[in-house]
């Protein structure tokens, strides 16, 4: 946990959804009294006839339920139709870090301008969608509030950062 990070007594856990079910599951499981945050956006859609602002989710599939101990609601969250089971190792659901699920709530909350995002780890091999380097691959890294892409030349042993500001990357599988 890092010192951001507030130790809280109840925990945060990921539940894994059909697609499309979110709603319905959450709408259960607050009928069966679990604490359950379901994030999502504000998005304007058009169909041949109106025009209209739905919420979708943030993070399609996934809701999140809070438990001092995830066994208390396990029989609760695992019978809701729509749920495929717990997220985590093996048949053991994984605590999320409080801090988060606040720094996703803040986003939501607020409704600031957000969007889903390929997941990134620093290290990772990406490349860059859009703009001047379309197509350019490198590692991708952080310092502080920075992103960048390193991009290296492998026989001199040399490398340049670009600073990933205004371009969209996405990971190389």
């Amino acid at each position: 946990m890092s010192e951001a990070c507030t130790p809280c007594r109840a925990e945060w856990f990921a539940v894994h959804t059909y697609a499309k079910h979110e709603k319905n599951v959450t709408a259960q499981l607050r009928q069966r009294q679990v604490t359950v945050f379901t994030p999502t956006l504000r998005q304007s859609r058009v169909w041949s006839d109106r025009k209209k602002v739905i919420d979708v989710p943030l993070f399609p599939c996934y809701v999140f339920v809070q438990a001092v101990e995830w066994r208390d609601v396990h029989r609760a969250v695992i019978t809701v139709p729509g749920v495929l089971g717990w997220v985590g190792s093996g048949r053991q659901p994984l605590a999320i870090p409080q801090c988060e699920v606040e720094a996703v709530r803040a986003i939501t909350d607020e409704r600031v301008c957000a969007s889903p995002h390929p997941f990134l780890k620093v290290g990772q091999r990406v490349r860059v969608r859009g703009g001047c380097l379309d197509g350019v691959e490198g590692i991708f890294v952080a310092r502080g509030n920075d992103n960048r892409l390193i991009v290296s030349v492998d026989l001199i042993q040399q490398s340049a950062a670009v600073s990933l500001d205004g371009y969209q990357v996405v990971p190389i599988p």
